[in-house]
């Protein structure tokens, strides 16, 4: 229940702080083309899994055999702050709550599968560089992006600290991803729609290591991917 109420206390504060940058777009107007910063949102699904090395362990255990990562869906929502560096090449910061689950799966000797889950509420923090196409189309409406950068997160329901039971799989809080993505924005009357795919991988090791148990000590490394489909309202 602890980690549910933090979880729905984190998305209201984010939205009510969504909300505001909405109304202020709304006072403002559409400001992607002619000024040099300018705010919006971010919403969208996302899907991570790990990169999962497998211990030494693992080939002579008594229970487990096999080690993969399943890829389980979650939710984010993000403030967009952008500046403009020259014509067509931005500076863009957003950060972000995102809801997610990691899901491992051990096959063991009785060909059966247990399924460890790892529940997540990330606070991202990405910076990257935004190249943008010129317009494009029959009216000039639409423009191609490529972006990348980088991305400092913070897992706060992170179970590192705590005491392992059995079954369970502890994660560190804190990791850097290398981001990079594409998209595609319409350029409308009074705001700027993107649809924008974006893809990180962690570059920490993020398993703490534990003897406990088998689905502990069959374990070497866990290294967050992620893959993104985000909508942007600007």
């Amino acid at each position: 229940m602890g980690e549910l109420k933090m979880r729905y206390t984190v998305v209201g504060v984010v939205g009510w702080l969504v909300g505001s940058a909405y109304l202020y777009g709304q006072f403002f107007g559409s400001a992607y083309e002619w000024h040099w910063i300018h705010f919006g949102i971010s919403l969208g699904v996302n899907f991570h899994s790990f990169a999962i090395l497998p211990s030494e362990q693992i080939w002579y255990d008594d229970t487990v055999v096999r080690v993969e990562s399943g890829r389980a869906p979650g939710i984010h929502i993000g403030i967009i702050s952008d500046v403009r560096l020259v014509p067509n090449v931005h500076l863009r910061f957003i950060p972000t709550v995102a809801l997610s689950d990691h899901v491992l799966l051990y096959k063991t000797k009785q060909d059966t599968v247990h399924r460890v889950r790892i529940q997540s509420t990330y606070a991202w923090f990405p910076l990257f560089v935004v190249v943008r196409s010129e317009p494009m189309g029959r009216e000039g409406r639409i423009r191609l992006l490529f972006s990348g950068g980088v991305l400092p997160y913070v897992d706060l329901l992170s179970n590192a600290r705590a005491r392992l039971t059995e079954g369970e799989v502890r994660v560190y809080a804190e990791d850097l991803g290398i981001f990079y993505g594409v998209g595609i924005e319409f350029l409308l009357e009074t705001f700027t729609l993107g649809v924008k795919v974006q893809w990180y991988r962690g570059v920490r090791n993020l398993f703490v290591e534990d003897r406990a148990s088998a689905y502990t000590r069959t374990l070497a490394g866990l290294w967050n991917k992620g893959f993104l489909i985000s909508v942007h309202f600007e």
